[in-house]
């Protein structure tokens, strides 16, 4: 499930914060409109926002999400690469 963004972040510029909130925010206005019209691609970079705003379950999920729409194997190694970082800074910031 795509989910908007929380209004306070930690670990984030208030500038960026704003950034990736309306990337994410965008991207879950067109995907509630319009599911199919959001590529891998979209749904990647929208993994990568949620990681910069310390949301790392659902980083997962939108990078799980882009490589299933994506069968290339470059990037399904680069989205297994980037699940593992995230898993880790996930793993660092629990403690």
């Amino acid at each position: 499930m795509i989910r908007r963004p929380p209004r306070s972040t930690q670990g984030v510029s208030s500038a960026a914060s704003d950034v990736y909130k309306r990337q994410i925010s965008a991207y879950v206005q067109t995907y509630e409109a319009k599911p199919e019209s959001l590529g891998y691609a979209a749904i990647f970079n929208m993994g990568n926002a949620y990681t910069h705003l310390g949301r790392f379950d659902d980083a997962i999920t939108c990078l799980k999400k882009s490589s299933e729409m994506n069968q290339d194997r470059t990037h399904k190694k680069t989205v297994k690469a980037l699940i593992k970082q995230v898993k880790a800074l996930k793993k660092a910031s629990s403690r």
